[in-house]
């Protein structure tokens, strides 16, 4: 009596299959879903694997190349907000950038660790219920410094070249090559 040897194909399971299937279902959609708004070349950007890139509601981002990010780093653009980040920025762990209508940052800026940049402030009435929001453009120029703990409010301009030390609350415009060190004012007035 003669044996033969079968040899059997081994074939992935179903579970690998699929999970291979609904990968590329998903890499597909979120092409589909972000390709027309998150513009940028991929293959130069150091992102953190925590980095959140958010856009909803028809926010658009704009990423130039080597874009560097840290720990904790969300980037969000909501409600038709544009989102512009030039060459060669640096975001330190923790930062937040959130946008509704308009934040520009130019080339070789970089951003200490916890750094907030928001266009827009919440309106309250007087019984201090949200009533919506204020919104107006911020632009950050070229080879910034922006320090630690550091907030940037809606309308702020900065020019070039500036450094701004650290914790400090930006609202308004500086010009171009300045230090912007400081103490904070507080100033108290009734809500409308």
């Amino acid at each position: 009596m003669s044996f033969k040897k079968v040899t059997r194909l081994k074939l992935p399971s179903f579970n690998k299959l699929w999970k291979a299937f609904a990968s590329i279902i998903i890499c597909i959609a979120r092409k589909i879903k972000y390709s027309h708004r998150l513009l940028g070349s991929t293959y130069q950007l150091k992102l953190n694997p925590d980095t959140v890139i958010d856009l909803n509601n028809g926010g658009k981002c704009t990423l130039g190349k080597n874009l560097t990010t840290e720990s904790n780093v969300q980037l969000a653009s909501v409600h038709g907000g544009e989102l512009s980040i030039g060459d060669n920025i640096f975001f330190n762990s923790n930062c937040i950038i959130v946008c509704r209508k308009s934040v520009k940052i130019g080339n070789g800026t970089i951003f200490g660790p916890n750094v907030c940049i928001f266009d827009h402030d919440h309106k309250f009435g007087s019984q201090g219920k949200m009533s919506g929001y204020k919104c107006s453009d911020i632009e950050i120029g070229e080879n910034c410094w922006i320090g630690a703990g550091s907030i940037i409010l809606r309308g702020s301009i900065i020019g070039d070249n500036c450094v701004i030390g650290a914790g400090c609350i930006i609202k308004g415009e500086i010009p171009p090559n300045s230090l912007v060190t400081g103490e904070r004012g507080i100033k108290v007035r009734p809500l409308q």
